[in-house]
């Protein structure tokens, strides 16, 4: 099972096509690269013969980021699966923006694996994907297919079969506090998922805790009833987990203080043992 499995498609990095030499992307591989992975993709020359494992790799570092990000998505840990193709989107354009220009480039190749990198994130949560996000991927995407990549074909088809099911979705959320949220759980999980899971949620409630770094960030919002004692609120099962993945977000959360009242919106995840009331992709309101 790989990235675009979910639709019924299996696409194989060993069926790129050959490398090409490209300068079109320029603008758009800038969006996605990062000062840190330029300075590392300057040590690449792709006209030589490298060692395997060097950073802009198609063959060896770049495509085992992809099938890792692939094993994450199969085993259906969405939120991780984003953060590892977010990180091979970005290893591959900033490769792609320091050799554009050169003999032999691989252009078509990191522009594929960049495309695909920043899917995972639209599959980890498509009722709210960032429209600009999928005009990226798909340029990404119809770049590489432009050259002849069949990798590329299957790529954009599974795209237009995501934009489809999330234009025919619900957009509106439904609005709830997070002690309502819990008191719903606690009292029937089996109904409480089996009408919530998936399902757009825009929460209400106080901050309980802030944490991650500069790649993912994680809030929590306090479910617990207000006569529970204050120590025990800490339990898995009083709270609501938000994951913010974008930088945008990830300043948003940096300025929360624990206690103030917030409202973040994303898609209600359920985790292997289901009792973590989680938010995929979430953003702060």
């Amino acid at each position: 099972m790989n990235l675009f499995s979910k639709y019924g498609i299996y696409i194989f990095l060993s069926v790129l096509s050959p490398l090409i030499n490209a300068q079109e992307l320029s603008d758009q591989f800038n969006i996605d690269a990062s000062s840190k992975y330029i300075e590392r993709a300057k040590n690449f020359n792709p006209s030589s013969n490298m060692p395997f494992g060097t950073p802009c790799d198609t063959n060896g570092t770049l495509k085992d980021d992809y099938e890792q990000m692939n094993r994450l998505l199969s085993s259906g840990e969405g939120a991780e699966a984003e953060a590892q193709g977010n990180l091979l989107a970005t290893k591959s354009a900033s490769c792609a923006l320091v050799h554009r220009g050169k003999q032999n480039a691989p252009v078509a190749k990191w522009a594929f694996l960049t495309g695909a990198g920043l899917m995972a994130g639209l599959m980890n949560n498509p009722p709210q994907r960032d429209n600009n996000l999928t005009t990226r991927v798909r340029t990404y995407l119809s770049f590489a297919q432009s050259y002849g990549m069949h990798s590329a074909d299957n790529a954009l088809t599974a795209l237009e079969k995501l934009t489809k099911s999330v234009a025919t979705s619900s957009s509106a959320p439904r609005a709830i506090s997070s002690t309502t949220m819990v008191a719903e759980f606690s009292e029937n999980a089996l109904s409480f998922w089996k009408k919530n899971e998936g399902q757009l949620i825009l929460v209400t409630g106080p901050v309980l805790s802030i944490g991650g770094d500069n790649e993912q960030a994680r809030i929590s919002i306090d479910g617990a009833p207000k006569s529970l004692p204050l120590e025990k609120r800490s339990l898995i099962f009083h709270r609501v987990a938000c994951n913010l993945t974008s930088p945008e977000e990830i300043d948003k959360a940096a300025n929360l203080k624990k206690g103030q009242t917030v409202k973040v919106m994303g898609v209600l995840h359920r985790n292997s043992i289901g009792t973590i009331l989680e938010l995929r992709q979430c953003s702060i309101r």
